[in-house]
């Protein structure tokens, strides 16, 4: 890793830490959670109720964004930088540094499990972590209900919906999860669900 990247995450991991729930809760489980879902499939609510059943810690890809953006990053040379690269590279650089520094070996990552599933998967492998992966099943209606309900417009988000869902089916086509999620819009659904997860 260059310097200059070693010193940029330093700044992101900072903040990063400064923001997390759990992270000094001994959980000596070495399982990362993985979800996949479209946006707006409910993966956020999902992640925070079980971080809240098992002490896990929650790692959101929109607060990771945030900070990329609060630290006023600019691009050596000038240009535009690649944020989505960065949200990679990063991710794996802080599940090395938080497995050394928590006593909490618990992550539910808050973000879609799709892309990133063979870095992740490869990344636990070679460090004992167990990758857990569900996927959130949801009606296409509801799920369009869902992110016209949310503060971004609507407009935003539809444009890339085929893409979303040629990731989420090529991530089903792989039976990777190890548990389905149907996601039909009831809060005492969802708990169920949360409660009877078994992570062993």
């Amino acid at each position: 890793m260059k310097k200059s990247e070693l010193t940029l995450f330093n700044k992101i991991y900072s903040r990063h830490k400064s923001l997390l729930r759990n992270f000094s809760e001994k959980n000596p489980r070495r399982v990362i959670i993985g979800i996949a879902g479209v946006p707006g499939s409910g993966k956020t609510l999902l992640a925070r109720h079980i971080a809240r059943r098992f002490k896990a810690m929650r790692i959101s890809n929109d607060e990771i964004r945030k900070i990329i953006g609060d630290v006023e990053i600019s691009h050596p040379s000038g240009g535009s930088l690649d944020v989505q690269k960065i949200l990679q590279v990063y991710l794996l650089f802080f599940f090395a540094r938080i497995s050394k520094k928590s006593p909490n070996k618990l992550m539910v990552l808050d973000s879609g499990i799709e892309r990133k599933y063979e870095r992740v998967r490869q990344w636990c492998l070679k460090n004992g972590y167990e990758l857990f992966t569900i996927r959130i099943s949801i009606d296409k209606g509801r799920l369009l209900k869902n992110l016209c309900n949310r503060k971004k417009s609507a407009k935003h988000y539809i444009p890339y919906l085929h893409k979303w869902f040629a990731d989420y089916n090529a991530f089903s086509g792989k039976r990777a999860e190890r548990i389905v999620f149907k996601n039909d819009g009831k809060i005492r659904t969802l708990r169920s669900f949360v409660n009877g997860l078994e992570l062993n």
